[in-house]
């Protein structure tokens, strides 16, 4: 009777622990993406800050709350363990140029909407996936998932899904398709990701300027490799 109460009384602390853990990292995570993406709308939204600025401010939250390196390993695909170290530290400052550019301008589209945190669940690939709705007026909602995940550094963002389109997925195949037209080589792609990246310069010249943090806007070649 003694073993069987205490292993009743055990089974219980486990399932009670495990909602608790369960309510916190769908808490956590749906908090974390509404203070993130409410941040991204008020930085396109804010007037006082000229285009060069926005990059910047944009760069320095995307470096703080997305996992750049490993979105850029996942688009890049196989291509990256043919890239020798070099060509992958030039793709990565490229890469985040791109990444800022690209979500300056989704977002830019939902400026002037409301965007709500509904829910969140855990995949089978330990990711969470947050689910929201961009909303204004009578318009049909625009559906929007985040895919989360727990990392050393914290809660960080892997990719974005608008009304179920992966845009690490579709990134990943326009870049194989520029890959595959320079002959399988790197070099295609960087040159080309260099020409769509006319503001880059400019831009590393305000983070330093503006007396930003110099380590901060090249912290993702801090990864491991």
């Amino acid at each position: 009777m003694y073993y069987m109460v205490r292993n009743s009384i055990v089974a219980l602390v486990l399932l009670v622990s495990s909602n608790v853990c369960q309510a916190d990292w769908k808490s956590d995570s749906k908090q974390f993406v509404t203070t993130v993406s409410n941040k991204i709308i008020a930085l396109i939204k804010d007037k006082t800050l000229d285009e060069r600025q926005k990059d910047y401010e944009l760069r320095i939250l995307l470096q703080n709350n997305f996992d750049l390196y490993s979105i850029g390993r996942f688009v890049l695909a196989r291509y990256w363990r043919i890239a020798n170290e070099q060509e992958r530290k030039e793709y990565l400052l490229l890469f985040e140029d791109m990444l800022v550019k690209t979500y300056t301008d989704q977002f830019d589209e939902y400026a002037n909407e409301i965007i709500t945190v509904k829910d969140a669940y855990q995949g089978s690939d330990g990711g969470i996936t947050v689910s929201s709705e961009a909303t204004k007026d009578s318009r049909p909602p625009i559906h929007i998932d985040w895919k989360v995940y727990n990392t050393k550094h914290g809660l960080r963002i892997l990719d974005i899904i608008v009304n179920g389109i992966s845009m690490s997925i579709t990134q990943r195949s326009e870049y194989a398709a520029i890959v595959q037209k320079h002959g399988g080589k790197i070099r295609g792609l960087l040159d080309e990701m260099k020409t769509y990246n006319l503001s880059s310069v400019s831009t590393l010249n305000y983070a330093l300027e503006s007396g930003g943090a110099y380590n901060q806007y090249f912290i993702i070649l801090e990864h491991d490799s």
